[in-house]
């Protein structure tokens, strides 16, 4: 009897604790949504739980994110001082969900991907020094040789990429 009661008592914590972990899963709708956001005068991105950021120059700010219509609840779009951050709230899991920001700039001058997030930045021409902080599966790509002076030198930019990676301005 002692035993039975035992056996009950264990079932009854793994099917809690399998209810627990369940409720941090959330699925995609598979209905994108875009939104904007009017946030200005940041010079830096961070793009974190799998983000594909896209990012062009332009004289104006603009901030454009698709995601899935179910999921707003659980991403957070904000500036803290000159960095534009975007992320999903990190307790959960999201599975088959859309994550997706455009925007423009008129100059940045550091890029942080993390948690499978890869970004293309195009058009910049920046005398600046520029930063990137990404983990090593995570994915930059400059899609344009715009953002250097000297063209040669965006073989070894490319080689180079990794984490921490400091750019400092090409002359």
């Amino acid at each position: 009897m002692r035993n039975l009661a035992f056996a009950v008592l264990v079932g009854i914590l793994l099917v809690s604790g399998l209810l627990a972990a369940c409720q941090g899963v959330v699925l995609g709708s598979g209905d994108p949504e875009t939104r904007t956001f009017d946030y200005t005068d940041f010079t830096r991105i961070e793009a974190h739980n799998g983000f594909h950021v896209e990012i062009t120059r332009s004289s104006s700010y603009s901030i454009e994110v698709i995601t899935d219509d179910n999921v707003w609840k659980y991403l957070d779009v904000s500036k803290n001082g000159d960095t534009l951050v975007i992320e999903f709230e990190w307790n959960r899991s999201y599975t088959n969900v859309i994550k997706e920001a455009v925007i423009t700039i008129p100059d940045v001058e550091g890029i942080q991907l993390s948690g499978g997030s890869r970004g293309d930045i195009d058009g910049f021409n920046s005398s600046n020094d520029f930063s990137i902080q990404q983990p090593m599966a995570d994915q930059f790509w400059i899609l344009s040789e715009e953002c250097c002076s000297q063209p040669s030198k965006m073989k070894s930019f490319f080689l180079l990429l990794g984490p921490d990676y400091h750019l400092t301005k090409l002359e």
